[in-house]
């Protein structure tokens, strides 16, 4: 280091250097990202070294705000949109998704491209700290005649008030210098010399340190004594002489002189290896003169080091270096030494401090100065060098340690003193101070720099408490912002004047062409982007609008700046704005034609911030509709006025406009009650009918879905509302019922016309239906009631076919069975007496309804019927078990008889339903009947099968597995009807599960007749499960088996039995008959893809079944072969093999 210019090197994370372009930094912006070069520029501050950081970045804001610039440059707001989208998708789409779709384009649409960068947040780096070689002790110790006199300097001492340097030939050199936090050492060119007399008068300084006040020196020598100096009188107080080795260390800690003395004669060592300094951090210590320096050569246990540092305090935590650049972080708990952390530096290190009570200094050999965090993070590296010296010249040493080999080594104690936010470090020729420069110093070098954005980028990180290397702030977040607030917009003021200054030079100084003003007016746009992001982060929006703004309207550019607003506004981070500014948006937005733009604005503003009436007449002046929405709804909880708003602006749109508007069509309106409850619920329900209907149910269902417990007068507000909600329900009923009439009989209406190319024409037969789903749920809720007409075209189209062009969504089965469900829980509400039973059985019957047709017959007492009915719902066996348990809990006498009949002559039917079902129905109902139902069952081999099934299953693991009864669709079944279906379903479940606990004991015995029976049918209706009852069981007749299997071709299962019986050839002759007819299968399948490529085919091939089939008999032939050589002769067993293998 030299002492020419003080240098500043503003880096990026990388740490090059980033560019000061010409006379206008503040306009171009530094790109973190970005390689740059350029010259250092010179600045007031000592030598700045520039170097890498460790800080994290900043998430950048910019990034948010980017997302919606890119889709507002990449559209563009064209009126002819809007029609040819509509045109395009009117077809395909509702009315309002169709609307949305337009919305959604229209809110990202701008009219031109738009830019803004606001300000760079990246990491820039700068050196934390001010290094100055050149100074008054400097000077002193480098002169020739000086160190003839006093020889080399070899320790340093440094309090408030003064700097004391140790010489090589007894003699301490203590310079006056006044210690404060914001300026460089202001070092009294009047010096103090302290000597001794006699013969210890050239015996080296080993070791100094201050008291508190700074009116004693103690000093420690190479002899071993040491010195109690009085620096005002410049005399010796008191000399100790009981040591013998060099004193390397001391440290004043108070008026403990006990303390002191064995804390400066012991030795600190960790383990095995020496401990070349201790530093402790003391909570709450002034600018005292605490030094790094090593320690001497003896060492002491850990348990030493506990009683020593107890005296200093009880919890702090303290660090120690090793000779092996390592690093040890140990925390004092209950005068116990505790290790918390260890990592290393790149060099050895010689000497460490604490910069306040966060940052830890630490030198190495190298001339490397390293500052951490106290956890343990590194917060900044820098090196720095002085002309002549370098490396291990640069710091002095002493050599009065030895080596292990007997040789002098190289010793750095008290080379290096602390004061305040300031390093002293000694060297042989020059004392190197290094400052930590404030934060304000810190940002003011960027700024005279030119580098804007980094100064500003600081700022913000200071403005949020996470600049690292600070220790002249609060500690509370809230206490620094408080503290940096008026320098922040000071900074802001200056950056603006600055860059409008020079800007306004240019402006007058030459004719501006066209793309000369696209250029300022970008400038204009930056700088205002920098304007608005830092006041937005900082909380000073008033400087913004106070301030900043007229700037801009006095250089003609206030539009630029409102256009700067919107991104921060869509982003929630500027979410108000004065009534003023408020309005000039809005006119401005409304002049270039961006009126979805302010609109959606104004959905992200905070409504408490607004002035509510100047907001909604603008959007009433503007017809910012959503917006007005946002703004009732939210501000008032009103629900009510923009809904009539919109109505009004409905009915009152032109007749060019009706397609995407909604007006009615005229033969509606002309057949329907001219009141204002029919054209708002028509208008509603022809821009959309689906979701109109939609939000009605949502609405007049809530209060009967939720009904909590309430207190007496809650109850009465309840049912008030109910009973309010119900008449509202039944007008809409109402309405929609005089739609449908009118609809209906109207000849070429949608309803009654079969031409379905009809286009524009409302209402649609989606539509109709739509209406119809609406008044049936609203009448199983019993929340309306609807007429004998209405309910007859309500049953009609629930049963009608469902058009497959409307079942994008979902498959005509669900369909079907969601219309099942609707019209049974409506027929199970509707009165008997207002519809015609034979007429929806006609019907049901027709759809396949099976469940509605046994509800039907079931009330007409046509039980039988609606048993065969409910036995007809193949995917669904629990409707039919379930009637059938409580027609024979509630039937008596000759029904209950007939019934009983009816039943007994179903069962091989009903087996086939659910075997689970039937077996229960017979024992809870029929179990004196077994034998019969037996015999009946012998002309059923099929249902014969199952029963047997059944009784096996029960008899061999004790229970029955029912889940597949308990199988159904979940569906919707609005209503109390429903809710009863279910229980009565439950209640039956809740039977069978009663039934399955008494399976044990109620178990149908079964004899080997039945069982042999059993096999016989099980080779015939499941033949994959033979292998596995022969695997499992063991009562059965292995020849009658065999043959049976051998009889229908099992052949898995007849080699199982052939092995069983020894066998072992045949059964493995058994199994390969089968390869040859597989293989030529095989065959033909690869002949099928000869003309695609040879990886092609054999991927192709390998995932064929009759690949997996081959695969499975080889892996049987030799599973075969592996279980029976062992106990075969071996040339049986080679047999077996080859015999495998000539295939």
């Amino acid at each position: 280091m030299n002492g020419e210019h003080p240098e500043v090197c503003p880096s990026d994370e990388s740490g090059e250097k980033n560019e000061i372009v010409g006379p206008t930094p503040i306009l171009n912006y530094v790109n973190c990202n970005e390689d740059t070069t350029g010259e250092e520029t010179a600045n007031d501050f000592g030598n700045v070294v520039a170097e890498h950081g460790n800080g994290d970045d900043d998430a950048s804001l910019q990034s948010d705000v980017a997302e919606i610039l890119e889709n507002l440059d990449s559209l563009g707001e064209n009126k002819s949109d809007h029609a040819c989208l509509q045109q395009k998708s009117h077809s395909s789409l509702k009315t309002l998704d169709l609307a949305e779709e337009i919305e959604k384009k229209q809110a990202f649409t701008a009219a031109q491209p738009m830019r803004l960068e606001g300000v760079s947040r990246g990491s820039t780096v700068l050196g934390y700290f001010d290094v100055n070689p050149n100074n008054a002790i400097t000077r002193i110790i480098s002169s020739q005649a000086f160190r003839h006199d006093h020889g080399s300097p070899h320790v340093v001492a440094v309090h408030i008030n003064y700097i004391a340097v140790g010489m090589s030939k007894g003699s301490i050199v203590v310079v006056p210098s006044k210690y404060t936090a914001h300026q460089v050492d202001n070092m009294d060119a009047k010096m103090t010399s302290l000597g001794l007399q006699g013969d210890r008068s050239n015996v080296p300084v080993t070791s100094m340190c201050f008291n508190l006040h700074g009116d004693l020196l103690f000093a420690g020598y190479g002899d071993g004594h040491y010195t109690v100096w009085d620096v005002q009188k410049a005399s010796a107080l008191k000399v100790i002489t009981e040591h013998r080795a060099p004193v390397v260390h001391m440290l004043y800690l108070g008026q403990d002189t006990q303390v002191t003395r064995q804390f400066n004669v012991k030795l600190l060592d960790e383990t095995t290896s020496r401990v070349v300094c201790a530093s402790p951090l003391l909570y709450g210590e002034g600018h005292g003169g605490t030094t790094m320096s090593s320690q001497i050569s003896s060492a002491v246990s850990t348990s030493s080091i506990s009683s020593m540092m107890g005296g200093m305090l009880d919890e702090g935590v303290v660090i120690f270096i090793t000779h092996q650049s390592a690093l040890v972080v140990a925390k004092l708990l209950k005068s116990e030494l505790k290790v918390l952390e260890k990592w290393t530096v790149e060099s050895a290190a010689i000497g460490l401090a604490w910069l306040g009570d966060q940052m830890l200094a630490i030198l190495t050999v190298t001339g490397q100065l390293y500052l951490f965090a106290k956890d343990g993070n590194l917060i900044h590296q820098t090196s720095f060098s002085v002309d002549g010296f370098q490396g291990n010249d640069l710091i002095a040493y002493h050599m009065y340690f030895t080596n292990t080999f007997g040789h002098p080594e190289k010793a750095y104690h008290n080379s290096v003193a602390i004061r305040g936010a300031t390093i002293y470090i000694l060297g042989p020729e020059h004392l190197i101070i290094s400052r930590l420069l404030s934060w304000k110093e810190r940002i003011e070098v960027l700024r005279k720099a030119g580098d804007w954005m980094g100064a500003l980028n600081m700022a913000m990180a200071l403005y949020d408490g996470q600049l690292h290397g600070v220790i002249d702030l609060p500690k509370n977040l809230y206490d620094i912002q408080r503290s940096v607030m008026p320098y922040l917009v000071e900074l802001l003021q200056l950056y603006v004047t600055e860059v409008f200054s020079y800007m306004s030079v240019s402006c007058y100084s030459q004719n501006i062409n066209g793309d000369q003003f696209n250029e300022i007016k970008e400038q204009y746009t930056r700088v205002g982007g920098v304007a608005v992001e830092f006041c937005v982060h900082i909380r000073r929006t008033d400087i913004l609008f106070d301030e900043i703004l007229p700037k801009f309207e006095d250089a003609h550019h206030k539009d630029t700046f409102l256009e700067l607003l919107e991104p921060y506004i869509l982003k929630d981070m500027l979410g108000s704005l004065p009534p003023a500014i408020m309005q000039a948006l809005v006119e401005h937005y409304s002049e270039r034609g961006w009126l979805q733009r302010i609109e959606q604005c104004v959905l992200h503003m905070d409504i408490l911030s607004l002035d509510f009436n100047q907001v909604v007449r603008l959007c009433r002046e503007h017809s910012l509709h959503c917006a007005l929405i946002y703004l009732f709804n939210k501000g008032l909880d009103d629900f009510t006025t923009p809904l009539e708003e919109l109505l009004v602006v409905l009915r009152d749109s032109t007749r060019e406009n009706a397609t995407s508007l909604g007006a009615p069509n005229a033969w509606a309106v002309t057949r329907l009650p001219s009141n204002v409850a029919h054209a708002n619920v028509l208008h509603l329900l022809e821009l959309d009918t689906e979701a109109t209907l939609e939000v009605l149910r949502c609405g007049f269902t809530e209060v009967e879905h939720s009904k909590p417990t309430l207190s007496s007068q809650e109850s009465t507000n309840l049912n008030m509302d109910s009973a309010e909600s119900q008449n509202l329900v039944q007008k809409v009923v109402e309405i929609l019922s005089d739609i449908l009439d009118a609809s209906y009989f109207q000849v070429g209406s949608p309803i009654c016309s079969d031409d379905v190319d009809m286009v524009e024409v409302w209402p649609s037969m989606k539509d109709v239906d739509h209406m119809y789903e609406f008044i049936a749920y609203c009448v199983t809720f019993e929340e309306a009631n609807a007429s004998r007409d209405i309910l007859s075209q309500i049953f009609k189209y629930l049963t009608s076919e469902v058009n497959k062009l409307d079942t994008a969504s979902e498959n005509t089965i669900e369909i079907l069975k969601r219309r099942e469900k609707q019209l049974l829980s409506l027929l199970q509400v509707v009165p008997e007496t207002r519809w015609d039973a034979s007429y929806v059985l006609h019907l049901s019957e027709k759809a396949e309804f099976h469940q509605v047709c046994g509800y039907i017959h079931a009330i007409r007492h046509h039980y039988v019927a609606a048993m065969d009915s409910y036995m007809k719902t193949m995917h669904e066996p629990l409707y039919a078990f379930s009637f059938i348990h409580d027609m024979l809990s509630l039937l008596r006498n000759e029904e209950l008889d007939a019934f009983e009949s009816a039943v007994i002559s179903r069962i091989p039917d009903l087996f086939k339903l659910s075997r689970e079902g039937t077996y229960f129905l017979i024992v809870d109902h029929f179990s004196g009947k077994t034998q019969y139902i037996l015999s009946e069952l012998q002309s059923h081999p099929e249902s014969l099968f199952l029963y047997l099934k059944t009784v096996i299953e029960v008899q061999t693991t004790g229970t029955l597995n029912i889940s597949r009864l308990e199988n159904l669709d979940v569906l919707d079944s609005p209503g109390a009807s429903a809710q009863q279906q279910s229980n009565g379903v439950q209640a039956y479940l809740e039977a069978i599960s009663c039934s399955l606990k008494l399976l044990s004991s109620n178990r149908v015995n079964v004899t080997d007749e039945m069982m042999e029976l059993y096999f016989e049918l099980l080779c015939r209706y499941d033949r994959g499960s033979v292998l596995k009852f022969l695997e499992s069981s063991e009562s059965y007749r292995v020849e009658h088996c065999l043959r049976l299997c051998q009889e229908y071709g099992i052949i898995d299962a007849a080699s199982f039995l052939l092995e069983r019986v020894g066998e072992v050839g045949s059964a493995l002759l058994l199994i390969l008959s089968n390869l040859s007819e597989k293989f030529v299968m095989l065959d033909a399948e690869i002949r099928n893809f000869s003309s695609n490529t040879v990886l092609d085919n054999l991927n192709a091939i390998l995932k064929k079944k009759v690949v997996a089939d081959i695969l499975d008999i080889v892996h049987a032939c030799i599973g075969l072969c592996q279980r029976n050589s062992p106990r075969l002769k071996p040339e049986e067993s080679e047999s077996l093999w080859f015999q495998l293998l000539d295939l």
